[in-house]
């Protein structure tokens, strides 16, 4: 047993001690109170009330007492809770709650994955900086210890909802992928095309057949135009949707932000020379058939359930936080 049961234990067992005392003695003054007063005896009504008195104050005071205990053993759990985990799950719920409401109002991209939380592919490797996810791990982490009884039945069932849709949200998206990339494939293909009917690109052609082309810089983006000819245009779709994440802008319905983070995506596999308006058309062509695809429209209607669950759990776990500062914390800040 600990030192913080033991003495708990101690201080339960003195102050029962003093409430069965103050009990004997409120009903020993009392019933002498009685008695004197049916007997009409002065020293005995005295001797009641003083009996009486002390015992009513004894139970008192050993009732604020405990209550004082009980008060410091809950201001100490509530801190710690705080501490271990209401805080780091308030953290996640915000950070999530303010992805999804930048992306309901086209200002970022929906998140790519929701680590944590199960339907991730695996493995995944290095995730490069322009994927953008988010994570929710804590509450799958502390349902499955002995953390779990520090949470209500209630907020059990309200963070279970919201893994729940979180895991549907990633099984949606992997699922979307392949119906997006057969959809911008054409226009790919079709858009290469028009680079590859070009004289600048036919005298680049010849020059590099017969040897004498000197490497140049643009000379990787017209190697990148005869790849994508060659794959049909598979690879680079699923390179634009899933690596640079533009699945995340077409789900935000926002066609110029999408263009640009294929542009930004380009530069960081050094192909800087890769021109804006190329993205620009595909996706213009494109845009109304990858809006209308129902695998884009299920994953925007989980994607508002689960901001609404999310939104539930950030305030639930926001109005405990602050309850635990207003009365074992000291209150609002000064500053």
């Amino acid at each position: 047993m600990s030192k913080t049961r033991k003495w708990e234990a101690v201080l339960r067992r003195f102050f029962d001690g003093f409430s069965l005392v103050g009990g004997i003695l409120f009903i020993s003054g009392l019933l002498l109170l009685v008695l004197a007063t049916a007997l009409k005896i002065v020293w005995l009504h005295d001797a009641g009330g003083t009996l009486f008195v002390a015992g009513l104050s004894l139970t008192i005071s050993t009732a604020i007492s405990k209550e004082a205990v009980r008060q410091q053993y809950a201001k100490e759990a509530n801190v710690r809770r705080k501490e271990i985990l209401y805080g780091p799950l308030y953290t996640e719920l915000k950070q999530l709650w303010e992805r999804f409401d930048q992306a309901s109002r086209g200002l970022s991209p929906y998140p790519h994955w929701i680590f944590g939380v199960g339907n991730v592919p695996s493995p995944l490797g290095l995730v490069p900086p322009y994927k953008v996810g988010t994570t929710f791990k804590c509450w799958p982490e502390f349902k499955d210890s002995h953390y779990l009884d520090q949470f209500t039945k209630g907020a059990y069932q309200l963070f279970n909802e919201v893994q729940k849709l979180a895991a549907t949200y990633n099984k949606a998206v992997v699922q979307a992928l392949t119906r997006n990339c057969e959809i911008l494939q054409p226009y790919l293909v079709s858009a290469t095309e028009g680079i590859k009917n070009s004289s600048e690109y036919r005298e680049w052609q010849q020059q590099n057949e017969v040897g004498t082309r000197i490497r140049v810089e643009k000379d990787d983006w017209y190697e990148r135009v005869e790849r994508i000819s060659m794959t049909v245009g598979q690879e680079e779709a699923q390179m634009w949707l899933d690596d640079f994440w533009v699945l995340g802008w077409i789900l935000a319905n926002s066609q110029e932000k999408a263009a640009i983070t294929v542009q930004n995506g380009y530069h960081s596999i050094s192909l800087s020379l890769v021109p804006l308006t190329w993205s620009q058309e595909i996706f213009q062509h494109a845009w109304v058939e990858l809006n209308k695809l129902p695998e884009n429209q299920e994953i925007q209607q989980v994607a508002t359930l689960l901001f609404e669950k999310v939104r539930m759990a950030k305030d639930l776990v926001e109005s405990s936080l602050r309850y635990i500062r207003d009365h074992y914390e000291g209150g609002e800040p000064l500053v």
